[in-house]
C-alpha cells in the first residue's frame, strides 16, 4: 500500500512568524505487520519534511495506526483516542 497518497497535511506550516517544521507522532496497535507498515509511514513522514518524534509532548501530527480483530482491542484504541484527544487538544490525530 502507498501511504504517500494518504497525506494530505503539509510538513512546514507558514506563520506571520515564519516557516514551522511540523512534528508527527506515531502509536501502533496490532501485529508485527502493523509495526512495519507504521515504520514505513514514519519513513515517508520524514522524507515529506515532517520532523518525526519519539516524545507525544508538543507533536502537530499524532498517528494511530490501528488493526483491531477483538473487541478488547477495539475498546483500548478508543481509550487511547479519548486520552490523546484530551492530552493533546491542538494536535491533528489521524486514526
Amino acid at each position: 500500500m502507498n501511504y504517500r497518497r494518504i497525506y494530505t497535511v503539509n510538513a512546514v506550516c507558514t506563520t506571520g512568524k515564519g516557516d514551522i517544521l511540523l512534528t508527527v507522532f506515531c502509536v501502533t496497535f496490532g501485529c508485527k505487520g502493523n509495526c512495519y507498515e507504521t515504520e514505513c509511514m514514519k519513513k515517508s513522514f520524514a522524507e515529506s519534511g515532517f520532523t518525526v518524534s519519539e516524545n507525544i509532548t508538543g507533536s502537530d501530527v499524532i498517528v494511530i495506526n490501528s488493526c483491531t480483530v477483538t473487541s478488547s482491542s477495539d475498546k483500548k484504541v478508543r481509550q487511547t483516542l479519548r486520552k490523546l484527544r484530551n492530552e493533546n487538544p491542538y494536535s491533528l490525530i489521524v486514526l
